[in-house]
């Protein structure tokens, strides 16, 4: 699971899923992202076209994409709430743990800083 990872951009309000966390969760047509700020935790989890916070991901090449992006200020707000954060830079988190090819889970604290702010 080393390659299994998001990309959390606050500059531009993105989250990136990469190819290899899809491909953990066996390329879901839905995905929702969940914030625990208890326990400092990201997920990606697989959900259907009825959930209301459902991300469709599109079927065309997303084996050939690179990764998928989400684009959410609220979400980031959310996330720089939760943490220690720095609003102008960028983070990559490998995932901790993937349940049942349904859920990814990121552990915050082990965010890595990709690119300062300038």
């Amino acid at each position: 699971m080393n390659n299994t990872c998001i990309v959390v951009d606050f500059r531009k309000s993105r989250i990136r899923i990469f190819k290899r966390t899809l491909q953990e969760l066996l390329y879901p047509k839905y995905v929702r992202l969940l914030v625990n700020p208890n326990e400092k935790t990201v997920a990606v989890q697989v959900t259907d076209s009825a959930d209301t916070r459902a991300h469709r991901i599109p079927n065309i090449g997303i084996k050939s994409m690179r990764c998928y992006e989400i684009y959410s200020r609220s979400l980031l707000n959310e996330l720089l709430d939760c943490g220690a954060w720095n609003s102008n830079n960028t983070y990559k988190i490998h995932a901790s743990v993937c349940l049942n090819q349904q859920c990814v889970i990121f552990k915050m604290d082990q965010a890595v800083l990709l690119e300062a702010s300038r």
